[in-house]
């Protein structure tokens, strides 16, 4: 999907997908998460349950991530395949992270997760086949 941040947020802040959802609306979720934020970085993170997020990737600059721009915009495709045993993290065509289908949640609902307070707008989804 494609995802531009419409302005500039008011301190670092993310959006990006989520996989392998489960439970959502209960105390006992959990799903996987791709973020990217306006400094050009990347992080990949289990949320399970109350539970603090854990870090599968702590946050990682990139050079295929566009960073904001003056004009307090951003936009990134973002992508996540699961191929066979491992999990690709790609944006903006490239492979920014790969991990083993067992460190993440990738069987399950999936969608968007837009950190509080930004503007962005999401299209060109591709959904699994």
């Amino acid at each position: 999907a494609r995802l531009t941040q419409k302005a500039a947020p008011s301190h670092p802040i993310s959006y990006g997908l989520m996989i392998g959802g489960s439970d959502l609306a209960g105390a006992n979720q959990t799903y996987s998460y791709f973020l990217v934020r306006n400094q050009g970085e990347f992080y990949i993170a289990n949320r399970e349950g109350n539970k603090l997020p854990i870090a599968v990737m702590n946050w990682t600059a990139n050079p295929a991530i566009v960073k904001q721009g003056d004009d307090g915009k951003q936009t990134n495709t973002l992508a996540i395949q699961v191929q066979g045993d491992n999990v690709i993290f790609s944006v903006n065509g490239t492979e920014v992270n790969r991990q083993p289908k067992s460190k993440v949640h990738a069987d399950g609902l999936y969608g968007f997760r837009i950190g509080h307070n930004l503007d962005v707008d999401v299209d060109q989804i591709s959904t699994p086949k």
